[in-house]
């Protein structure tokens, strides 16, 4: 494991992408995951995964709560807002 510290939050997201796997198997198949998307991204909030449309686009931006607080939540709305993404904070 990269960051055996982040086991936990790194379990709750797989748990989303099962959920998507098991509800909408066409969406799972579109979904990339944090460190597949990294390289892409500079200045900009790091979400846990993505999904992407037919022409590679961010379709929605998928991020695990957890434990954040307030400013942290706040960060990802003002990111997503600002760029006109929809997102999914489970």
């Amino acid at each position: 494991m990269r960051r055996p510290l982040q086991s936990t939050h790194d379990l709750h997201v797989a748990q989303i992408y099962l959920h998507f796997f098991k509800t909408d198997p066409a969406r799972a198949a579109l979904w990339v995951s944090e460190d597949r998307f990294a390289p892409e991204r500079r200045r900009e909030k790091l979400p846990d995964a993505v999904i992407r449309d037919a022409a590679e686009n961010i379709a929605l931006v998928i991020e695990f709560g957890g434990a954040y607080d307030t400013k942290h939540v706040e960060r990802v709305h003002l990111d997503c807002v600002t760029r006109s993404l929809p997102y999914e904070l489970w």
